[in-house]
């Protein structure tokens, strides 16, 4: 059988609206509902017959009293009626014992689109209509006038007292608090509205079809000046909202609130309220905040809490918190085990850290003033302060403090790393490193090797990526030192296999593999800073001793003709100025020293010089007087 919707607007009209005709007992009783087909929308201006039956005894009981009426539904699809002055088919109105309750009212539609009467719903008639039924004085007070019924003069009605202190109150007669004062209930028996001593349940069909019905759930509407209903609250079982105009500004009670009320029943604080300006949740206590969590037994797995001191955001972010303050946790578990210990001085402990990502700071607990962004970064790091972190896995086990970690997996992925001071700028840079501390390693992979080695700094790709323990060396450009061991050492390079530059802190010496340019190269030559000084022997002898040649070098990049010595042959005259790395299995030499040789040389060479130029003047004097012997003899 098709079922027509007959959803009762006006509950209290069903209940009291007895009609009373000329002060005689009661005619009839007032029917208002909106009716709906199978969707749920309303039957707007419909002509239609409906058929009222009285049951006795229950909703399946005998009929005492049926009548048919034919009206047809006004604009909003709402009909109204009065039962007992339709045309009867069973029984006579006035002729009712309503003592002999208890009576349901059976209604059933015809749409005459030639499927006949569809049942609407059948309800219990409530016993506030007995009462009315007695005859009194207070029955007959009840008048009805085209379609409306209503008191004739003004008084109160109660419901369980018979001193009402309003136009309707309601008394309850049973201690008990799960008993109902007032219920409605659908046509299947099942609570829809109930009011009870301590509050007010609205149930929502969670079963209903479709899930969001034009009219389902529960709703609080408005009416404006053209008379259209617009809804200002309304759950259902797949949502709840609230609408504000957001045409009228703030006024003073304007929007939605929540607020609580005092011992003396007057309004207390606002604790939630929404209006066009504003949206604001406010909280009686000082530390517990606002919070959004799940609806287990104890509410453990929080989504959201925003504290005075701390604001967390994300499943089970900051949940072991206790004493730390002023701490920003967002991520899934971001921050879990972060307690906090505040001793009665300072310093205090898990305070001011930012951690931001998936279980990023997942195991700090007293660590404070870190900065973790990035997911799973610092999530092993339990005690570690002054940190920042930023990159997916980035100082995942560091525990140390005043370390800065840019890069995904930078600062090591498992195991534990407690140095402190680093700076390790890029993916994968400083991933091995356990204790060491005070190294700046730059570059992708930079410094992957090291674990132990302190002091270092490594710029660029590759660069110190198997030394694991070296103290003190400087290695910049892409793949410098990547295979270099030891500590102290110097490297610019551009590869893993040739270096521009190379030195030694230790021997303080560095090494320029190829042509150095400057417009000015200072020495040090103080006399201060010199002792044992003594001339060069045998300068002029070891002069003559060397031999300068022109020669290529092997390496083609390096191209034309050169000119200079060999170390290994200047190092037979002048061992002084020849150094042999053995590191290398290279010779070098220091042009610059020969400079003091030839000086001496060249000082030695003039003495000859002057000695045979005196030598020459005596042979010229000489000379001249054997010249004039000779002249004189041939005279």
């Amino acid at each position: 059988m098709k079922r027509v919707t007959v959803l009762t607007v006006s509950f209290l009209m069903l209940l009291m609206g007895w009609v009373s005709l000329y002060g005689q007992a009661p005619a009839g009783f007032s029917y208002q509902s909106v009716v709906r087909d199978a969707s749920g929308s309303p039957l707007l201006s419909k002509p239609l017959t409906i058929k009222f039956t009285i049951l006795q005894g229950s909703n399946v009981g005998t009929p005492v009293y049926s009548e048919t009426q034919s009206i047809s539904s006004n604009a909003q699809g709402l009909v109204v009626a009065t039962i007992g002055v339709g045309s009867p088919t069973i029984g006579v109105f006035a002729n009712i014992n309503w003592a002999l309750g208890p009576y349901f009212l059976k209604v059933e539609v015809d749409l005459k689109d030639g499927n006949g009467f569809a049942l609407a719903g059948v309800a219990q008639l409530m016993s506030v209509p007995y009462a009315l039924h007695a005859g009194s004085a207070a029955g007959n007070a009840w008048t009805y006038n085209q379609g409306m019924v209503y008191l004739t003069s003004p008084a109160n009605v109660g419901i369980g007292t018979t001193t009402p202190n309003g136009a309707l109150e309601v008394v309850g007669t049973d201690s008990d608090p799960t008993i109902p004062l007032f219920e409605v209930k659908d046509s299947k028996g099942n609570s829809v509205f109930a009011v009870y001593p301590d509050g007010v349940e609205v149930i929502v069909d969670m079963t209903a079809t479709p899930i969001r019905p034009a009219k389902g759930g529960f709703a609080v509407s408005g009416r404006n000046s053209t008379r259209a209903i617009t809804d200002i609250f309304r759950v259902t079982p797949d949502s709840t909202r609230v609408f504000v105009n957001d045409a009228i500004g703030r006024p003073a009670k304007g929007g939605f609130a929540v607020s609580g009320r005092n011992s003396t029943r007057q309004g207390g604080s606002s604790y939630f309220s929404v209006n066009p300006l504003t949206t604001k949740v406010a909280t009686a206590s000082a530390t517990e905040g606002f919070s959004i969590s799940d609806n287990s037994a104890n509410g453990e797995n929080s989504y959201l809490q925003l504290m005075p001191k701390n604001y967390f955001i994300g499943y089970q972010a900051g949940n072991s918190i206790l004493k730390g303050e002023y701490n920003i946790f967002l991520g899934y578990q971001a921050g879990f085990s972060t307690t906090g210990y505040h001793g009665d001085m300072e310093p205090t402990d898990g305070d001011n850290n930012v951690f931001i990502g998936y279980q990023s700071g997942y195991g700090n607990t007293v660590g404070e003033q870190n900065v973790y962004i990035g997911a799973n970064s610092g999530k092993g790091s339990d005690v570690g302060s002054e940190n920042t972190f930023v990159g997916s896995c980035s100082g995942q086990m560091n525990t140390g403090y005043g370390n800065t970690f840019l890069g995904a997996i930078s600062g090591g992925l498992t195991q534990t790393n407690s140095g402190v001071r680093n700076t390790f700028i890029g993916c994968y840079s400083g991933q091995s490193n356990t204790t060491g501390s005070d190294n700046v390693f730059i570059g992708r992979e930079c410094g992957n090797a090291n674990t132990t080695g302190n002091d270092n700094v490594y710029i660029g790709h590759l660069a110190g990526l198997t030394n694991a323990e070296g103290v003190g060396n400087i290695f910049i450009g892409k793949g410098a030192g990547q295979n270099t061991l030891g500590s102290n050492k110097l490297i610019i390079a551009n590869n893993a296999n040739e270096s521009l530059v190379t030195g030694d802190f230790t021997a303080k010496k560095f090494t320029v593999n190829g042509d150095f340019l400057a417009t000015t190269v200072g020495t040090i030559s103080d006399q201060r800073l010199k002792k044992s000084i003594t001339p060069i022997p045998n300068a002029l002898a070891k002069v003559m001793s060397l031999r300068g040649v022109n020669f290529e070098w092997k390496d083609t990049s390096m191209n034309g003709k050169q000119i200079g010595f060999i170390a290994q042959e200047v190092e037979k005259v002048v061992p002084e100025v020849v150094n042999y790395s053995k590191e290398s299995d290279t010779y070098t030499m220091q042009y610059a020293p020969v400079t003091a040789l030839l000086v001496e040389a060249m000082k030695e060479q003039q003495k000859t010089i002057e000695q045979l130029k005196a030598e020459n003047e005596v042979l010229k004097k000489q000379m001249e007087e054997i010249k004039k012997l000779v002249m004189d003899m041939k005279k």
